[in-house]
């Protein structure tokens, strides 16, 4: 997972009760500190004054792209 990567809450991440603010939103990696065991900021689109807390990779996850039906 890199800079700019759409994102959401994985399983674990929805799990945890401090991500309930976040829950079924889509968001893009901003920074990322390999250095720190919570090593990546998200910027939430549907929230964007919210704080951006620091997130494990196991609490996220790559957002699916979406199959468009044929009508």
């Amino acid at each position: 997972m890199q800079v700019g990567d759409l994102v959401e809450l994985s399983a674990a991440g929805k799990k945890i009760q401090s991500n309930y603010l976040v829950v079924g939103l889509v968001g893009v990696v901003r920074r990322v500190d390999r250095a720190m065991p919570y090593s990546y900021k998200v910027y939430w689109f549907q929230r964007p004054n919210f704080k951006w807390p620091n997130y494990g990779r196991r609490e996220l996850k790559f957002v699916k792209k979406m199959n468009k039906s044929k009508s």
